[in-house]
C-alpha cells in the first residue's frame, strides 16, 4: 500500500494505476477519513508491514512540506498542509488500534506506539540523500531532512512517552512542524527577517531550534512568534496541520 499514502490520505497520487480511492477511505465524506484508517490499522498489525507504510507516509508528509516551503503561496499549498496532517493523524490512529489490545499496561502500550513510529522514521532518515532522490517527492524530503536537523524526528512522530505514571500516545509536535517548513524556505522574505530579525543569523538564515529557545525561552511567545511568521509567509493558518489532524483522530462521529 506504500504507494497509495497521498491516496489514502484524500490527494490523488502518481503511478496508481488499479489503485480506486472511491467513497470508501472517507465513507462519511467529513475528513477522517474511517477507511484509510482502517487500512493503516490493519497493516500495522503486521510489524514489519506497518513500518513500511508509515515510513511511506512520513515521507509524503517531508514531501508536501518541502513542496510548501519551496511555495508557500501556491495554488496547492494549503492541500499540502492538510495532507501532512491526515497522515498524522492516520500514522496514530492506525498504529493504536493495531496495538490497542495487546497491552494491559498503558505505559508498554504508549512504548510500543512510539517505538513503531520511532522505527520508521530511523529507517527513512537513514536512507541517505542519494536512497531518498528516488521516492516520490525525494528532492523535496531531502529538502526538509537537510534544514530541520535534530527538532524534525520530534515534529514527526512526538516525543517519547513519560512514565507509567503519565503514560499517553504523544501527539507529533506542531509547533516544530511549523518551524521545520519556516526553516526549509529557501529565501525567507525581508518582512519576515526584518520583524523577526532576532531568530535569524548574519546570514539571514532562521536559527536552529535550539538557539531559537535559547533566544525565546517562553514557550508560548516562541509558538505564537513562528504561528505569526508562517502565517505572513503564506497567507495560511499555522494550525491548519493540528486541525486535519484532530478531525481524523477523533474516535466519533
Amino acid at each position: 500500500m506504500s504507494p497509495y499514502v497521498s491516496d489514502l490520505a484524500g490527494s490523488p497520487g502518481p503511478n496508481v494505476a488499479g489503485f480506486d480511492r472511491g467513497e470508501w477511505a472517507d465513507p462519511t465524506d467529513n475528513n477522517q477519513y474511517k477507511g484509510s484508517a482502517n487500512v493503516f490499522a490493519l497493516m500495522n498489525t503486521d510489524e514489519g508491514a506497518g513500518r513500511i507504510l508509515t515510513q511511506a507516509a512520513i515521507a509524503e508528509q517531508l514531501a508536501s512540506e518541502g513542496r510548501y516551503a519551496a511555495d508557500p503561496t501556491g495554488s496547492d499549498s494549503r492541500a499540502e498542509l492538510e495532507r501532512v496532517g491526515r497522515l498524522h493523524g492516520l500514522i496514530d490512529r492506525g498504529v493504536l488500534e493495531a496495538v490497542q489490545d495487546q497491552y494491559d499496561d498503558k505505559a508498554a502500550h504508549a512504548q510500543v506506539i512510539y517505538d513503531r513510529k520511532e522505527a520508521a522514521f530511523t529507517a527513512l532518515s537513514t536512507m541517505g540523500s542519494f536512497g531518498i532522490e528516488k521516492l516520490p517527492g525525494g528532492e523535496f524530503v531531502n529538502l526538509m531532512i537537510d534544514s530541520s536537523g535534530n527538532s524534525l524526528q520530534s515534529a514527526m512522530i512526538g516525543k517519547p512517552p513519560g512514565g507509567a505514571d503519565q503514560a499517553a500516545l504523544n501527539p507529533p509536535d506542531f509547533q516544530r512542524d511549523t518551524y521545520n517548513i519556516l526553516r526549509a524556505v529557501p529565501e525567507m522574505p525581508m518582512e519576515i527577517r526584518d520583524q523577526y530579525g532576532k531568530y535569524f543569523d548574519e546570514s539571514g538564515q532562521l536559527m536552529s531550534w535550539n538557539e531559537m529557545v535559547k533566544t525565546e525561552p517562553d514557550d508560548i511567545k516562541l509558538g505564537a512568534d513562528c504561528a505569526e511568521m508562517f502565517e505572513v509567509l503564506g497567507g495560511t493558518d499555522a494550525d491548519g496541520i493540528l486541525h486535519a489532524y484532530q478531525i481524523v483522530v477523533l474516535t466519533d462521529g
